[in-house]
């Protein structure tokens, strides 16, 4: 308590112009934090679907293909049709794996945002409890 005491003394007493002013700018933050919450969430939603449909694409694009395999009757074009299918399971993979990747990074940055968030605020109350 002695540093806040130490910390009022040097400072004059704001204003209540001061105060609204500061109040303003914490709705102000709280807005945009609330406008950037629901944007990385609708970033969020997009990316889950394009992982739904990746997933569903990549499950009708091999479900008939090894019936398709063994209607063929020649070793060259089967061999062939295998390689697609290794090329196509290796396009699949990456693009899944990069959707998760980019999944877990925005959670990660939002985690550390929204702990910066937590700090800001407390030092704001903890200014405004000084004041």
């Amino acid at each position: 308590m002695e540093k806040h005491a130490q910390i009022a003394d040097d400072q004059p007493a704001p204003t209540k112009a001061e105060l609204k002013k500061l109040r303003k700018l914490e709705k102000l933050r709280a807005k945009r934090a609330a406008a950037d919450e629901l944007r990385k969430k609708c970033q969020r939603d997009h990316l889950k679907r394009e992982q739904n449909f990746a997933k569903e694409t990549e499950g009708r694009v091999f479900q008939d293909w090894e019936w398709m395999c063994s209607d063929v009757r020649l070793a060259d074009v089967v061999e062939e049709m295998l390689q697609i299918k290794q090329n196509l399971q290796m396009v699949f993979d990456r693009k899944n794996l990069y959707i998760d990747r980019t999944l877990e990074e925005r959670d990660e940055m939002e985690d550390i945002y929204s702990r910066n968030l937590q700090r800001i605020k407390r030092l704001i109350d903890c200014y405004l409890g000084i004041l």
